[in-house]
């Protein structure tokens, strides 16, 4: 008896390949690397650091300002995230809104 298709379901090649289910260890390195790059959020991360590239040549800094740049986020970041991860995303008050509970659910 031939099992009859499922027509409800999209193809797989037609299903964003961020929403596709993956299974990294039958991936070889060439899927791993188009599905990594494929992704929508690493191709934003990847214009933000080409427009940092072009803002370091266009407005170049000096050393002093450039260290202490550096020194700024290695001490603020880590703070602002953890103020961000524990204030916000362990906070209930995203969850009750229908338009902001998927997203919260996505990003935590």
């Amino acid at each position: 008896m031939k099992a009859v298709a499922d027509i409800s379901r999209p193809a797989e090649s037609a299903v964003p390949i961020w929403k596709r289910s993956h299974y990294l260890n039958k991936m070889t390195l060439r899927e791993l690397v188009v599905a990594y790059f494929q992704y929508y959020t690493i191709q934003v991360y990847l214009v933000i650091a080409a427009a940092a590239i072009g803002v370091a040549i266009w407005q170049p800094t000096t050393l002093v300002r450039g260290f202490a740049a550096a020194a700024f986020v290695v001490v603020v970041y880590p703070l602002v995230w953890y103020g961000i991860h524990r204030y916000i995303m362990h906070s209930n008050w995203m969850m009750k809104s229908p338009l902001t509970a998927r997203t919260w659910k996505r990003i935590h």
